[in-house]
Parts: C-alpha cells; sequence; structure tokens
C-alpha cells in the first residue's frame, strides 16, 4: 500500500474537524453494530472493518450526521481516501486474492 499524504487541515484539531464525541459515539455504534466492512459486502467479500468513513467528506461538505458515515476495512479506506484526493488509485489485489 502506498503512503498515504495528509490533508491540509488548516491547522484545526480533530474536535475543531468535527471528530469530538458525537464522531465517537457514531464509531463505537458501527464497530457494535456493522463490523463487517460495507465495501467488501457489495463486492462479494467479508472483511472486518475499523475505520469510520464518511461517505462525503467533512472538507468537502459533508455532514456529521449518521447518514453520512460507513464502515470500511483499511485497504478500503485507503482507496476511498485516494479518490476523495484526487489520486489515480493504483489496482491492488488483497489478501483474498480480489482488486481493492
Amino acid at each position: 500500500m502506498t503512503q498515504r499524504g495528509s490533508w491540509d487541515h488548516g491547522g484545526k484539531t480533530a474536535e475543531e474537524r468535527g471528530y469530538g464525541r458525537q464522531h465517537r459515539r457514531i464509531r463505537d455504534e458501527l464497530k457494535r453494530t456493522v463490523i463487517l466492512c460495507e465495501q467488501c459486502r457489495r463486492e462479494g467479500r467479508v472483511r472486518a472493518g475499523c475505520i469510520a468513513d464518511h461517505i462525503v467528506p467533512l472538507a468537502k461538505g459533508g455532514s456529521r450526521d449518521r447518514s453520512n458515515y460507513q464502515w470500511l476495512c483499511r485497504d478500503c479506506a485507503a482507496v476511498k481516501d485516494e479518490a476523495d484526493r484526487g489520486v489515480k488509485a493504483k489496482l491492488r489485489i488483497g489478501p483474498d486474492g480480489w482488486p481493492t
């Protein structure tokens, strides 16, 4: 996997960017209730999720609402992160032999 670049946060803390108590509550809810990576499930794979991802990033006007969250594995989150940044993703083959 390639090294991820960082978002420009404008010097704001995680709390100031919307990753405070509400984000942690939603992340904990996803961890308990969704469990599997939602993108992998859509593609017929089974992998545990570990990242509460904003479907539309907050930096691009996404809401902090539960409906704007999905539960992703690290690989799917990295691919989505690159797409959100406008980086052309390289084809990757996951440990299960499927492209990610």
